[in-house]
């Protein structure tokens, strides 16, 4: 079935379009348009929105993992979803809850645009972002969205009714619960009539159907600061210093992603990978950002208290960990575009010359004993055929200059290029780069193009293997040993 032009022009503009440039348009869209966008923009990928909640019971040691989506999956099963309406870009929902005997009712409210949740209220969970109750309307509007009675935004249907009409609404409003909202409703009519009043001098009206204030935050906003305060709190630890020395060295990254017996840093990271492999690109690099900033800051309060012999300390584990966070940042400034790699960049700078002396030389801080440097990867310590010159102002012996040198990477080298679509045979092959540049190549196809519907990095991914294995063959008289880790190769060479 083909799809008319109107109807692909409404899927993107409900997936792309904002509610603040819908109210610019000119001339503003009919009712009937509003309300199909409107439908359009909701969330439509049930594991995005699993992912975003167990970021939620991330910080919650005391429930495993994804127990707030587990009970709100319960009910909407149960059909405990009740009163569900969409008007404009706002979904309510009364939800039947039940915890130790006690039945009770919680009021939900959504809203959103552009396929994300912006704002949840929840009468009972109120300090929750991603509660079971939000989870649940949620279910019941992407499982069953053709039992979700759908309005255009409050303003536009107000417009449609007559003065008569109008009136009726309101009073039958205010009859079905005075005591509520007739004060409220008197408080505004008087500031209306006089002619001094904010709201008299300001023009328009808010519509909460058509997206959130300007001075509120976003539910990302939100769960990225909840995120920052639970690393923090969990960075810091006062007992059993030694004994984690050797447990956080990541094994292969199939196992790490399939594992649930991680750490709260380690379950961040696990998030914002997955996200990332479901094109989330902002939300999962403004993760990577705060789990980096937790660390690099934990590691001046760790420092600072061991000097002291008291008080909070970071343990070594979580310092052999920014290895496996600044590799994430490497990978994500050369596979992605736009602001956020921008920010991700600008992190990795900050933290590379914070981390540094006056006199340029890098702080013990930062530097690992030689116990603690078991990584998974081999470090990128040459940006391939680009000259780097330090014009960025970064320390090479510094955390996080590989992703500098990630961001002066030359995308794809035209003899590399030319293997990938076969038009040079792989043993007359002339691609040629260095070793680290190659493994780090190597592991951004398996780490990221592979995820990204390429359906050529099978091909690339065994192309560039071999080139890998065929330079290591070449190096062997100066190789002690080497090995395979997952689909990483490492190598220990002979000083």
């Amino acid at each position: 079935m083909v799809s008319s032009l109107y109807s692909l022009a409404i899927h993107k503009v409900g997936q792309y379009v904002g509610c603040a440039s819908l109210e610019t348009v000119n001339p503003p869209f009919d009712e009937q348009t509003l309300k199909l966008i409107a439908s359009e923009a909701f969330p439509k990928d049930e594991e995005h929105v699993k992912l975003l909640t167990d970021l939620v019971s991330n910080g919650n040691t005391s429930t495993s993992i994804s127990s707030e989506w587990h009970k709100g999956e319960s009910f909407y099963q149960k059909g405990h979803v009740q009163n569900i309406r969409q008007v404009g870009f706002m979904i309510g929902a009364s939800v039947k809850s039940s915890y130790d005997q006690h039945h009770a009712i919680a009021k939900v409210v959504l809203t959103f645009e552009r396929y994300r949740i912006t704002s949840t209220k929840c009468s009972i969970c109120k300090d929750m972002i991603w509660c079971s109750h939000v989870v649940a309307v949620i279910l019941k509007r992407i499982r069953s969205p053709g039992k979700v009675p759908v309005h255009a935004p409050l303003t536009d249907t107000l417009l449609t009714l007559t003065r008569e009409q109008l009136q009726k609404l309101l009073q039958y409003a205010i009859n079905q619960s005075p005591g509520d909202i007739l004060c409220q409703i008197f408080e505004h009519i008087d500031k209306i009539k006089n002619p001094r009043s904010l709201i008299s001098r300001i023009q328009g009206y808010p519509d909460p159907t058509l997206g959130i204030g300007e001075d509120e935050q976003n539910t990302d906003q939100l769960l990225l600061k909840k995120i920052r305060k639970n690393l923090d709190h969990d960075l810091l630890y006062t007992d059993d210093f030694e004994s984690k020395l050797q447990n956080n060295s990541l094994s292969d990254q199939v196992q790490f992603m399939a594992s649930d017996n991680l750490t709260l840093k380690e379950k961040n990271l696990k998030t914002a990978i997955s996200l990332l492999r479901i094109k989330d690109v902002d939300m999962a690099g403004r993760i990577l950002i705060q789990i980096a900033q937790a660390l690099f800051e934990g590691m001046f309060l760790y420092r600072s208290a061991k000097a002291l012999f008291e008080g909070p300390r970071l343990a070594p584990s979580s310092m052999l960990y920014r290895l496996d966070v600044e590799r994430w940042f490497s990978l994500f400034v050369s596979s992605f575009k736009g602001q956020i790699r921008h920010d991700i960049l600008t992190v990795a700078l900050d933290m590379n010359k914070r981390s540094c002396n006056a006199d340029g030389s890098v702080s013990k801080k930062f530097i690992f004993e030689d116990r603690q440097t078991t990584m998974r990867s081999v470090s990128l310590k040459t940006a391939g055929n680009f000259n780097s010159r330090d014009y960025l102002g970064e320390n090479k012996n510094a955390p996080f200059y590989e992703p500098v040198l990630a961001c002066l990477l030359e995308n794809t080298p035209e003899n590399l290029e030319n293997l990938y679509c076969q038009k040079v045979p792989l043993s007359q092959s002339p691609y040629e780069e260095s070793l680290d540049v190659m493994l780090f190549r190597f592991e951004k196809l398996i780490q990221i193009d592979q995820f990204m519907k390429d359906p050529s990095v099978k091909t690339k991914t065994c192309l560039l293997g071999a080139v890998i294995l065929r330079k290591l063959i070449k190096l062997s008289s100066k190789v002690k040993g080497f090995y395979f880790n997952g689909a990483l190769i490492f190598i220990l060479m002979v000083k």
